[in-house]
């Protein structure tokens, strides 16, 4: 009968969080564990953080480690492996007292945390990588970095950029050597002014394209450098369907 009155008082917990505060939630919860009755400690647990938005992060990992020790409890160790694991996103620094906890559940926390720090260096080691590539890159040609890291429409208009000004000033080098010698072969007066102007045209067109294609680079690597380098958010720990968990990370660039 106890049971069933602090169940009940749990799922009525969301309706009336002002009165009731988040210690004594936790209580009942683990009062529902320590009395032997898992299905109701884990309902009552899972109530409890359905009502994400109003609980404490402290709250939250207390929760997500009792739902843990359940699930742990019922057999469901993969299940209760995942939930530890978003426990762990949450506190990273979160422990386990050998003397008070079973060394069954230790046991499922332990390979917990050992995945959390795998998982969090192997994330860590691709973005440290990530950034070191990017140094060479920027170098290469304008847009690469920008289109690798994400940034495609940016990466896209820079490299079109530099593909048209560097073409143009190769096409405009070639015509200002025909231009060049017309100019020099030309032995009217008329025809030498003309061929000259024409050759005159064409070298400062291509100064003017071979400094837009300078602008887009420097702009590149100015751009580059700015979002450089990536930075990584703290990892979160989503639950599957399934029972299963993935710790995911965000980077930004």
């Amino acid at each position: 009968m106890r049971g069933a009155l602090l169940t009940l008082l749990i799922c009525l917990a969301p309706l009336c969080r002002g009165q009731m505060a988040e210690d004594s939630l936790l209580s009942a919860v683990s009062s529902l564990y320590n009395q032997g009755t898992y299905e109701a400690a884990e309902l009552a647990a899972r109530r409890a953080l359905s009502a994400d938005g109003t609980l404490s992060l402290k709250a939250r990992t207390e929760f997500e480690k009792l739902l843990a020790f359940t699930l742990v409890a019922e057999g469901q160790n993969q299940e209760a492996r995942g939930h530890f694991l978003i426990a762990l996103s949450l506190s990273p620094d979160l422990a386990l007292d050998p003397v008070l906890v079973s060394p069954k559940i230790i046991a499922v926390f332990e390979e917990a945390k050992q995945q959390f720090k795998a998982d969090l260096a192997k994330k860590e080691t691709a973005v440290s990588a990530a950034g070191h590539a990017a140094s060479w890159r920027i170098l290469v040609y304008p847009g690469w970095d920008q289109y690798r890291q994400g940034h495609e429409t940016k990466g896209v208009a820079l490299a079109a950029l530099e593909t048209a000004f560097l073409g143009a000033t190769v096409a405009l080098e070639l015509s200002k050597e025909s231009a060049r010698e017309k100019y020099l072969s030309a032995t009217e007066a008329a025809d030498i002014s003309s061929t000259y102007q024409t050759y005159d045209n064409l070298r400062k067109a291509e100064f003017y394209t071979a400094a837009g294609a300078v602008v887009v680079w420097l702009y590149s690597q100015l751009d580059a450098f700015l979002h450089l380098p990536p930075s990584l958010d703290a990892p979160q720990v989503i639950a599957t369907p399934d029972g299963t968990s993935r710790v995911e990370f965000r980077v930004h660039f």
